[in-house]
């Protein structure tokens, strides 16, 4: 008996070591306020707003926020009728006093900038999961260098702007150039600075024009909930490289609509073919993205009405969209996989016969396409033992050693991918 109810009353304290942890508190309807206005939900900021008893609606920090909303949407008017009405609150604190502030030089801000609206011909837009979008621009712009997060790739594999810091953690780039065993020459990359950057900021997402002197990335300032700078989140700049001083000139930031108060990530320029892409999260939920497709030549200022519309971008009317000279029939497409792609082309090996691409840099390119698919299947067999608790020292290593020779498949792939471009561009 006494056994009996030793174990009964163990069994009763052990469940309530492992009783789940209580639910979380909900968010209160100013938090869920919040919640959406960070992540560009301004209709349901106005709601939320609009429910709120007149009495309420003059309280400080509801105002600031309906007020910061209603500036990030673009309805000025509104926002101006409401920052009187929070100029108007007596406020205690001098943190209040420059929050009210922040709200003023922020309009101007975005007054400045929408004013100074552009309009340009739209040939396409897409909104897709994240992975997917990154995977279509970088199908399309392939030929152009290759867009990360923290550098950019030259067409021919040659060069590396890489994004970094100094010791002061001031955004810099060093570019590296390749050795002529295709290995980086990491020992003495070339420090490029950048003039008049806000303090505490980050850049991310490089492209360098075909000129190699215009520069575009995106900027973001200290997180905050109202930025001195910028529309919010990331914004896009571009700039100009002094390679006499070893500088980029004081970048600019773009006009209205290559930018929002949501994070807008790059912008790719092909000036030749009078293309352009940009990517952006504005209204685009969850884990999506938009991608714009446009013609630079067509950018002009816009002075009609529905100014709002224009410089949100989110439905543009389509014009028809270039195609590019790469073209296969539908027999050719039934009957192999392409090499690879640029932009909605496919380039197929037997297309390329007769042409002026040699059949060597073809054979090449397969050849290294298939050392590439024989490593990453090596390297996916030795993560899987490292994560199974195999020697880690020892897997460490041939996995460090296996990125690296992936890599240096990834590159040669990249400069053979553009020079068969080239060759075949060159022969038409």
């Amino acid at each position: 008996m006494k056994r009996n109810l030793l174990i009964l009353v163990l069994l009763v304290w052990s469940v309530g070591l492992v009783a789940e942890e209580p639910p979380t508190r909900p968010l209160s309807p100013y938090d869920q306020a919040v919640v959406a206005y960070r992540e560009g939900r301004y209709a349901d900021v106005e709601h939320w707003y609009h429910s709120l008893s007149r009495r309420d609606q003059r309280r400080a920090e509801t105002l600031r926020l309906a007020t910061l909303s209603a500036i990030n949407d673009y309805r000025l008017e509104t926002a101006r009728e409401r920052l009187e009405q929070y100029e108007g609150l007596r406020l205690r604190g001098e943190e209040e006093r420059a929050k009210r502030g922040e709200g003023v030089a922020h309009l101007e801000l975005v007054e400045r900038l929408l004013s100074n609206s552009r309009v340009v011909a739209t040939l396409d837009t897409l909104v897709a999961p994240r992975a997917e979008i990154w995977k279509r621009l970088q199908r399309e712009t392939s030929y152009l260098g290759e867009v990360q997060e923290d550098a950019y790739l030259s067409p021919d594999g040659k060069s590396r702007w890489q994004v970094g810091s100094d010791a002061d953690s001031v955004p810099l780039f060093y570019i590296y150039h390749q050795l002529g065993d295709g290995r980086w020459d990491e020992a003495n990359p070339e420090v490029v600075r950048v003039n008049g950057l806000p303090e505490g900021c980050q850049i991310s997402y490089p492209f360098v024009g075909s000129d190699g002197t215009t520069i575009y990335f995106s900027l973001e300032e200290e997180k905050g909930e109202v930025p001195q700078h910028t529309l919010g989140g990331k914004d896009l700049y571009v700039s100009r490289y002094d390679r006499a001083q070893g500088v980029l000139l004081v970048p600019t930031q773009l006009m209205l609509p290559f930018n929002s108060p949501m994070d807008d990530f790059c912008y790719i320029v092909d000036e030749e073919q009078d293309v352009g892409w940009m990517v952006s999260g504005r209204e685009a939920w969850g884990d999506s993205l938009r991608l714009w497709c446009f013609a630079p030549s067509t950018l002009a200022r816009y002075e009609g009405e529905n100014l709002r519309e224009v410089a949100r971008w989110l439905t543009p009317e389509l014009k028809p969209r270039k195609r590019g000279n790469i073209v296969a029939s539908p027999a050719l497409r039934n009957r192999e996989e392409p090499l690879f792609w640029v932009g909605d082309d496919a380039i197929y090996k037997q297309r390329l016969q007769g042409s002026r691409v040699p059949e060597g840099l073809v054979a090449e390119y397969l050849k290294v396409q298939e050392l590439l698919k024989e490593c990453e299947a090596s390297l996916e067999a030795l993560r899987l033992q490292l994560g199974g608790g195999g020697t880690a020292t020892q897997l460490k290593e041939e996995v460090l050693s296996l990125e690296k020779e992936s890599e240096g498949y990834r590159t040669r792939l990249f400069t053979l991918r553009n020079e068969i471009i080239r060759l075949w561009r060159g022969g038409e």
